[in-house]
């Protein structure tokens, strides 16, 4: 793990001492074969698991379309996931904002509160990380060392 100081730069605390293999459902396997109950995933993992197979089959099957576009065009797969949504979402949510990371959705959540409030003070919790974004950092109280 010397490699990770030298290669990359950690924007909070310092990256753990073990290397990940692969990850299937809640658990992580380390390079030594090591399992490890994954509490701190990313929001698609944290609440569907790592390999899962419905999500790996649709993003095989959405791969061999169309894989990353200019934020100003639209694939069918966008209109559909959008169409779903509205399904099971109430009335006054029938439009869908599609963002890379949660520091993208924390700039759309801010950016919208204050459009909604005309305010422009935000509150967050002292330890927070909201993103690398300039809106979402600016409201994150937590750097690392």
């Amino acid at each position: 793990m010397a490699d990770d100081r030298e290669l990359l730069v950690r924007f909070g605390g310092e990256f753990a001492d073990e290397l990940i293999e692969r990850a299937q459902g809640s658990w992580l396997e380390t390079a030594d074969g090591r399992r490890i109950l994954d509490f701190t995933s990313g929001q698609m993992c944290a609440t569907l698991g790592h390999s899962h197979p419905a999500i790996l089959e649709a993003m095989r099957a959405a791969g061999e379309r169309v894989v990353h576009l200019y934020s100003g065009f639209i694939s069918s797969d966008v209109i559909g996931l959008a169409r779903d949504l509205m399904t099971v979402l109430p009335p006054e949510l029938s439009r869908s904002l599609f963002l890379s990371t949660g520091g993208e959705a924390n700039e759309a959540a801010l950016r919208l509160a204050k459009l909604t409030t005309g305010g422009h003070e935000v509150l967050a919790f002292t330890g927070s990380w909201h993103g690398m974004t300039a809106g979402a950092s600016s409201s994150t109280y937590s750097a690392g060392p």
